[in-house]
């Protein structure tokens, strides 16, 4: 913790602009690290007697723009979409 808060001390005291927007860019690198702009949804298709249904047609829609994307299930009824934009 020592090391650290020295080091922020040499930046402040330096006054220097590189030191200050390192400084400023610290502080804000944990929020920024948080921001997660796609997602993935996967999940298995199966019938009512749990019995998995390959090939079968699997379509997601995003509430906002309408874009739908449509993807069909493997061997054993799984099916994934990557990269899905967040939203509602």
């Amino acid at each position: 913790m020592m090391a650290s808060h020295t080091r922020v001390s040499a930046l402040l005291q330096g006054g220097t602009p590189v030191g200050i927007v390192v400084l400023i860019a610290l502080c804000f690198a944990p929020a920024l690290a948080a921001q997660v702009l796609y997602g993935s949804i996967v999940g298995t298709v199966r019938d009512a007697t749990a019995a998995v249904l390959p090939g079968a047609t699997v379509t997601i829609t995003h509430n906002e723009t309408k874009a739908t994307r449509e993807t069909a299930t493997d061997e054993t009824g799984a099916y994934r979409f990557s990269t899905v934009q967040t939203g509602t």
